[in-house]
Order: C-alpha cells, then structure tokens, then sequence
C-alpha cells in the first residue's frame, strides 16, 4: 500500500547535511507573484495582532493606572511582553503558515487565523524561547541578536509542520540556516531595505511589504524544509491550509 503522504519541495533529512539551493533572485519573483495574486488574509491576521495588542496594553494601562509605559516596573514590563507574546502567538503562527500554504497554492480563509488557538501553549512556549535567545544574543552584542532571529524563524513552520518540540524546532532552524547564511541575509536584508520605504511611505507600503514577506518565507521554508502532504480523495475541491496543517 503506498503511503498517503509526501513531500514538496526540500526535506528535513536533505536541510540538516545542507543539501539545498536557494536561488534568491527566483524565491524573489516568486514572493511577489504571490502578494500580487492575494494578500487580504495576511492582512487581516495583523490587524488581529495589533488590536490584540491594542486590547492587552490598554487592560495594563488601566490596571497600573497610567498610560506612560516609562512608569513601568521592570517586572511589570516583563509580565505585559510575556502576555502579548502569549495572547498573539497563535495568530503570529497562523499569518506564518499562511504565507507556507500560498508556497504551495493552497487557499487560506479568514477562519485560518484562529485555527492555532487550541495549541496556544506550546506556541508560546516557542515564542517566548526564540524571543529570550534572540534578546540574549542582542545583548551580548547587537550583530548575533540580529544572526539569531533571522536563525530562528523557522521555528513555528518546523513546530507545526513536522511536529517537533519547541526546543528541537528552533535549534533545527539554526543549524540548517547557519549552513548558507549569507543566502538567507541577502533574502532578510532586502526586507530590512523595504522598511525603510514604509517609514517613507508613512506605513502604507506595508499593504505590500507584510504579506510579501511571509509569501517569501513560505517558499523558503518550502525549498529548505519541503511541506508535509497528504493525498486527498478525488472531488474534495481546492486545496485548503487547514486541511494541511491540523491544529
């Protein structure tokens, strides 16, 4: 009996001995086409983000009875990062696989962004892990911090897709981008080149920057990593991000 399930694009045995090309100029114009097709669900996952954060901040505010984050304890600081970080996780994942889904022309709908919820714990788990390692690395000196995050954002596509533990996800991600770094800083610097155009353009380049930037990732993760599948029977329709990436 042949097995239901495969593989597109890379995989993990070949992405850990480094066996993998990234032809940055083609993952570029592939990105794009992606942002031009669709990008509303993208979106509307951020607005999620912000009026999460929105909401918790202004619960904070409240509470401590002032809207100056500079009367902030250290602790309490701490505990509103470790709150947001918690509360938007599951939407950060979702907006992430979205962009994974696009890589592979499956549809992502609205009601794609709350399909993380139920596994809200272990996706902080994982933020709050990538978020100390990246803020130790900033700390100890600003180039590694800045190495670090851009080592780590596979995380929560390897968590989810393979089904490996926060710990063994992130540092999966780690080892395999620290093979061809400078592929990966190339990709990652350009973006950091395009926030300069939305601080120019007062924000409204982000429209297409954000989603572009998750469709991007998508097909890196996909070439890297290779997207788990499995065969669906005949008449089931499109191909939808849910029906991949089980909750």
């Amino acid at each position: 009996m042949k097995d239901p399930n495969f593989s597109i694009g890379g995989n993990l045995d070949s992405a850990l001995k480094g066996e993998y090309q990234l032809h940055v100029k083609e993952i570029i114009q592939e990105g794009w086409a992606l942002t031009k097709q669709g990008k509303s669900v993208i979106l509307l996952g951020v607005l999620i983000v912000m009026l999460v954060a929105f909401v918790c901040t202004s619960i904070a505010f409240t509470v401590l009875g002032t809207y100056d984050l500079n009367e902030f304890s250290s602790s309490q600081r701490f505990l509103l990062d470790i709150s947001l970080t918690v509360l938007i996780s599951p939407f950060i994942a979702a907006i992430t696989m979205a962009g994974v889904s696009n890589s592979i022309g499956a549809v992502s709908q609205s009601s794609f962004l709350f399909h993380f919820v139920p596994r809200i714990v272990v996706l902080s788990v994982a933020s709050v892990l990538v978020s100390a390692v990246v803020q130790l690395g900033i700390l100890l000196l600003v180039l590694p911090g800045l190495f670090l995050a851009m080592a780590t954002s596979f995380t929560i596509p390897l968590l989810l897709d393979k089904g490996l533990t926060p710990a063994r996800a992130m540092m999966i991600s780690i080892k395999v981008v620290s093979v061809k770094w400078l592929d990966f800083a190339k990709i990652y610097g350009l973006f950091s080149l395009f926030g300069l155009l939305a601080v120019v353009t007062l924000g409204i380049a982000l429209i297409w920057i954000v989603p572009f930037y998750f469709n991007v990732k998508g097909i890196l993760y996909r070439e890297v990593f290779g997207i788990q599948m499995k065969v669906l029977p005949v008449g089931t329709g499109k191909l939808r991000a849910d029906n991949i990436f089980h909750a």
